[in-house]
């Protein structure tokens, strides 16, 4: 997967079948994923479109 972002980096894990439940009703290749803080929700969206969104919760890992 090639990814672009910008900002500070983040480790930030979810739980991948809300991923794969997320990426089944998108039908464009790109999407934007856009992320505060390792704890807060993530937006997810089509670049091309502005009509839906998902919002996903980041699973907590622990303290590294």
């Amino acid at each position: 997967i090639d990814i672009k972002y910008s900002g500070d980096e983040n480790s930030v894990a979810y739980n991948y079948t809300y991923i794969q439940d997320v990426i089944k009703q998108i039908d464009s290749e790109i999407v934007a994923f856009m992320v505060n803080k390792d704890s807060s929700p993530t937006l997810i969206k089509e670049i091309e479109r502005d009509d839906y969104y998902f919002i996903i919760m980041p699973m907590s890992i622990g303290e590294e």
